[in-house]
């Protein structure tokens, strides 16, 4: 989403914060998990003016941070960000042709690899300790599988290679 990145629509999203969330949460033993969205691997749905896939995320991370910042101003204890959009740059500046995996052809949406990194950090992010490695047979059971061929799924290898990063970015140590 493009949300946090833009001022006029992240005030709207704090005020809903505020308004709706804020209340729901304080009042319950709940913590709530940003997941930090990614920039686009192109320009797509209006995207243009964000810039790069550096400045892009870079304000993707100020709008989650004014987000984190909502709830700290309205007592929402514990709140964590999944720093999703984090390990996605770090793979475009680290492996590119690994980062060119990680999207749909729609450039904005995660293909199977870019929703393996997803659920990596959020499993970092959430138990705090690296995820279990990679089982092929977890897509082969996914709802849309009959959309994407063997070749649009992780490897073994690949998937390790997602796993780490998300373990470098969490600062979570990977189990060998």
């Amino acid at each position: 989403s493009q949300y946090p990145a833009r001022s006029e629509t992240r005030m709207e999203t704090q005020t809903t914060l505020r308004q709706h969330y804020a209340p729901l949460f304080s009042s319950k033993r709940i913590i709530p998990v940003f997941l930090q969205t990614c920039a686009y691997r192109k320009p797509v749905n209006n995207s243009n003016d964000l810039g790069s896939v550096k400045t892009f995320t870079k304000k993707i991370n100020e709008g989650y941070m004014q987000y984190l910042g909502t709830f700290e101003e309205e007592k929402v204890p514990n709140t964590l960000l999944a720093p999703v959009g984090d390990a996605f740059l770090w793979l475009h500046e680290h492996d590119n042709p690994l980062w060119n995996k990680l999207f749909h052809t729609d450039d904005f949406h995660p293909s199977p690899f870019g929703t393996w990194l997803q659920a990596c950090v959020l499993y970092c992010t959430i138990v705090k300790e690296p995820p279990p490695m990679y089982q092929s047979e977890w897509f082969a059971r996914a709802r849309h599988s009959t959309w994407h061929h063997p070749e649009d799924l992780p490897s073994a290898e690949d998937a390790e290679a997602l796993r780490r990063a998300a373990c470098a970015i969490c600062h979570t140590i990977p189990q060998e």
